[in-house]
């Protein structure tokens, strides 16, 4: 059933993959989908043409794609195709790791082959499913480190240069993520003292995020005057071009307190719009109705981590909590609801996996987990059942 459900989602994503390299181009592949195409044309017709820049790295392979096999725009979104069934066998592995029942793996993966948003933004030239993929390779080593206990290590950090090499605000949050995972990693499989356990943590994430703030420093964005004027001005050039589909006016940052006031709101929009009192096209309903089902299904990955089995929340926590950061970096600095749809895509598998997942009765992780310090730093000797 795997098998024929992956087959489906390769088939429909081919089926845009054709619609937008001989017909197109496809819906939402006129803007970014075309430039990165065309920028892919001019790097593999002098491969020297390259020079670093975080996000332009996806141009630069998929140029040199073009400059060993053939430069057709219909061969360019398949090779997005190809990428996107890799995130989603890996989307698979972590539903067997974790002992998800069955039933619910075929409903998540149908839902990850044919979602509408992620199905157009990953059958064509863009960023997307690689981004998709490197978030899947972070979530699938570490959560077989946690359940397995068998180190994922080579697996994460190729997933965080991968998402590094994608986007500024991936950069960011892979320095955030190398302090969760150790967290979690150092908590589940080292019964330490917990302020060396932090003290360690902590040290791994300052470092890794002061890594990521140099880097992003010295190839993305001004860090002169400091990350929230940084911000500001991120923001404020994102809002000079005027758009249809805008939500944001251009935000202040006095200080911590301005940007902490400013965080919530931005995330809620980021979610949630476009309304309906400001939809002014079926797009936006329809973006508007895939909100409102990953806005629940966000609620639905809270149920689900108050009413499993609490040898089972580990892992449980770490994917939704990276699940919220992800979408809380992406919302700071989104102003419009179309980039945000885009923006929603490479983080749709682990909030799947968060959201649907059903324990089998007894199941590898429990199994695993059942004899080792949970997030309440509580020993925990009896399989809990419901």
């Amino acid at each position: 059933m795997v098998k024929f459900i992956l087959f489906l989602g390769v088939l429909v994503h081919t089926a845009i993959a054709v619609w937008n390299g001989f017909f197109g181009p496809s819906p939402g592949a006129e803007g970014d989908a075309l430039k990165f195409h065309l920028e892919a044309l001019y790097y593999s017709n002098n491969l020297s043409n390259f020079e670093y820049i975080t996000g332009f790295v996806y141009s630069y392979f998929l140029g040199l794609i073009y400059y060993l096999f053939t430069d057709h725009l219909f061969f360019g979104s398949m090779i997005s195709v190809i990428i996107w069934l890799i995130s989603a066998n890996l989307v698979h592995r972590c539903l067997e790791i974790v002992g998800c029942e069955k039933r619910n793996i075929y409903i998540i993966l149908l839902l990850y082959s044919i979602w509408p948003s992620a199905l157009l933004n990953t059958s064509v030239t863009l960023r997307e499913p690689v981004q998709a993929l490197a978030i899947n390779m972070i979530i699938f080593g570490v959560v077989r480190w946690i359940v397995n206990g068998k180190s994922g290590i080579i697996v994460v950090l190729s997933g965080m240069i991968l998402a590094s090499t994608m986007h500024g605000a991936l950069l960011a949050y892979s320095g955030f993520l190398i302090g969760l995972s150790g967290y979690f990693i150092i908590n589940i499989k080292y019964n330490i003292n917990f302020l060396v356990r932090f003290s360690i943590v902590s040290v791994i994430a300052i470092t890794g995020f002061a890594a990521a703030l140099n880097v992003i420093g010295s190839v993305a964005y001004n860090l002169d005057d400091g990350i929230l004027s940084a911000l500001q001005s991120y923001n404020e050039g994102a809002t000079m071009i005027s758009s249809r589909a805008d939500y944001r006016i251009e935000p202040y940052f006095s200080g911590i307190f301005d940007f902490l006031l400013f965080l919530p709101g931005a995330f809620f929009q980021y979610m949630l719009e476009p309304f309906p009192s400001r939809s002014t096209a079926l797009a936006d309903l329809a973006i508007f109705t895939e909100n409102i089902i990953r806005f629940c299904l966000l609620i639905s990955a809270v149920y689900v981590n108050r009413t499993i089995p609490e040898s089972l929340r580990p892992w449980h926590n770490y994917v939704l909590i990276a699940y919220v950061a992800v979408e809380a970096v992406w919302a700071i600095g989104t102003v419009n609801w179309g980039t945000a749809s885009r923006h929603h895509v490479p983080s749709f598998g682990i909030l799947l996996l968060v959201a649907l997942y059903r324990p089998q009765i007894i199941s590898r992780a429990s199994v695993f987990l059942a004899d080792r310090p949970v997030l309440s730093f509580q020993r925990h000797n009896q399989f809990a059942t419901r």
